[in-house]
């Protein structure tokens, strides 16, 4: 398969993926909306959108594992494989100790502020009980 060919195949999978994701989230927006309320649909929506961004911290790791793990598998070299494992491995544990810390302290942050703002209770409980 010719390198343009298989550029538009990965572009028009990547786009259907899009709109799929985007057809869905129009879907599930009433069911969301009417079980919350507005004002938990918009906190819920404050949190998907912040929280989201967390997905940067994959920092394209995802794709470099299917990368180097091909080729260093391709020429022999198991050794390789075991040290890009044992390295990606450890760099996920920090990332996720840092997002860890990161969340610990929003949610600190989070819980004084809506109680500095006398959100109502069950709205208080139901972000804090999310946020954990």
């Amino acid at each position: 398969m010719s390198l343009s060919k298989t550029l538009i195949k990965n572009s028009l999978s990547n786009y259907t993926g899009f709109t799929v994701t985007a057809i869905i989230g129009l879907f599930i927006s009433p069911v969301v909306i009417h079980h919350l309320g507005n004002i938990g649909f918009g906190i819920w929506a404050l949190f998907q959108s912040f929280f989201g961004y967390f997905g940067l911290l994959d920092l394209g790791l995802g794709i470099s594992v299917i990368k180097f793990i091909s080729e260093f598998k391709a020429k022999g070299e198991h050794g390789n494989v075991n040290i890009f494992g044992s390295t990606l491995f450890f760099t996920y544990i920090v990332l996720g100790l840092i997002g860890m810390l990161v969340r610990s302290v929003l949610r600190l942050l989070l819980q004084r502020f809506l109680l500095f703002l006398w959100v109502f209770d069950e709205l208080h409980s139901m972000v804090c009980s999310s946020a954990v």
